[in-house]
């Protein structure tokens, strides 16, 4: 996910392996080869409440399955 702006905190992600660590899949029935690092939800929802100013409930009911947004996970991306 790439980010621009003036409300964007500059941040470098140290989850991330880059794309070295990618692998075929064993089986052509594999859904990725790529591991899920972030859920890119958490970031939407931080940017939809701290930046666009939706209530935070009004944020939160937006993703479904409900409760699977925390918060508490925000990736703190904006300033």
């Amino acid at each position: 996910m790439l980010l621009l702006g003036g409300a964007i905190r500059p941040h470098a992600d140290t989850g991330y392996r880059g794309l070295r660590s990618y692998a075929i899949p064993a089986t052509a029935d594999s859904s990725t080869a790529l591991a899920v690092v972030h859920d890119y939800r958490l970031v939407m929802a931080e940017l939809l409440e701290r930046h666009l100013g939706l209530a935070r409930s009004a944020v939160l009911d937006l993703f479904q399955p409900a409760g699977v947004i925390d918060p508490a996970d925000y990736l703190n991306v904006l300033r």
